[in-house]
């Protein structure tokens, strides 16, 4: 069994930010005290001028995920790292090649990791300009691959999202400062649906903005939610609402499918990331404020109904993203400077 990982907080929103604080290393594995995950109607929905109507919303149901036993924590394959010089990784991505992408805190740039873990390269310059980069707000941003090998780029202290080709040639942007439909606060995390439609979480307005490929507006809804989405191919989001235990699920038309409310399996305001495989599963991390509570720093695996299929204790991730393969994943954590791979048992 490899050791644990600590050392992990995660911002929430950007007034939170200044109020981070790192723990220590965790102690034994605490089985929590409840493990039932409900499907509710969420205190806080869609914003009304943004989205369609609370009248839309599905009733109430409750599902029972069952209970299983915590497992040990998954097996690490590697450790990656940027030779020379200690960069904190954050929000993993994988391209068509099956590179991993994560953006470099405080850095400007992207890291490149093959599929074993070796490093290939970093890129990016500082700057506002087009095709230059500022992540100066820390943690803050992203990188959304396009069906075409492009990729789209949440610029975060610049308020904006860049559009770049497979070859890293600018292509486009938009955004500014501000609270209007095509302006940001913070723009955190970034996805693409099957028709590259982009979807921005903004950290600091607390919502998901959708646009077109070329920037366009279409749709701000998930009012509350944060810090992390996560779009499938079909165009369906799945949004953490602040400050509830609650993980929404929205159909292609911004309408809210159903609410899972994970009370007792994880600690939604302190999450790490949400993911779905190409299965359907959804997989949860989160972590506490110290980073060192084992019944809270955890992944779980739920199926496409909400059924808990696994639960892994003491795992404080707080990004991650699912090889295209099913066979791993790859992990960030708040303050480590290295990208860890983890197996992932099959069933």
């Amino acid at each position: 069994m490899k050791p644990r990982l600590s050392r992990v907080e995660l911002p929430v929103t950007l007034a939170l930010l200044t109020a981070l604080i790192s723990g220590c290393a965790p102690g034994a594995p605490a089985v929590p005290t409840a493990t039932t995950a409900t499907l509710s109607t969420p205190t806080q929905g869609p914003a009304p001028a943004a989205s369609p109507s609370a009248s839309a919303d599905p009733a109430p149901l409750a599902i029972d995920p069952g209970d299983v036993d915590p497992e040990p924590p998954l097996e690490l394959i590697w450790q990656g790292a940027e030779p020379s010089v200690e960069t904190v990784p954050f929000h993993p991505s994988i391209d068509l090649q099956g590179r991993i992408w994560v953006g470099a805190t405080g850095q400007n740039r992207f890291l490149l990791f093959d599929r074993d873990g070796e490093f290939i390269e970093s890129w990016g310059t500082a700057g506002s300009g087009d095709g230059e980069l500022n992540f100066m707000l820390g943690p803050f941003g992203g990188i959304a691959i396009a069906s075409d090998g492009g990729f789209y780029v949440s610029d975060s202290a610049n308020r904006r999202v860049q559009k770049f080709t497979r070859e890293r040639e600018f292509v486009t942007a938009w955004g500014s400062f501000g609270t209007g439909d095509d302006q940001f606060l913070t723009p955190n995390e970034i996805a693409v649906d099957g028709d590259d439609n982009v979807y921005v979480h903004d950290d600091g307005l607390a919502v998901t903005k959708m646009f077109t490929s070329d920037g366009e507006f279409v749709r701000a809804y998930a009012e509350g939610s944060g810090p992390f989405i996560c779009v499938t191919p079909d165009g369906h989001v799945f949004a953490q609402m602040w400050p509830s235990n609650v993980l929404n699920e929205y159909g292609p038309d911004g309408i809210l499918v159903r609410s899972i409310d994970l009370t007792g399996l994880v600690a939604l305001p302190r999450a790490g990331g949400v993911e779905v495989d190409d299965d359907g599963h959804i997989w949860i991390s989160s972590v506490t404020e110290e980073g060192s509570r084992d019944d809270a720093d955890k992944l779980i695996e739920l199926d496409r109904d909400g059924t808990l299929l696994h639960r892994w204790d003491g795992m404080a991730i707080t990004q991650f993203a699912i090889d295209p393969e099913g066979d791993r994943l790859y992990a960030a954590f708040w303050q480590q400077p290295f990208l860890a791979a983890y197996a992932i048992p099959a069933d």
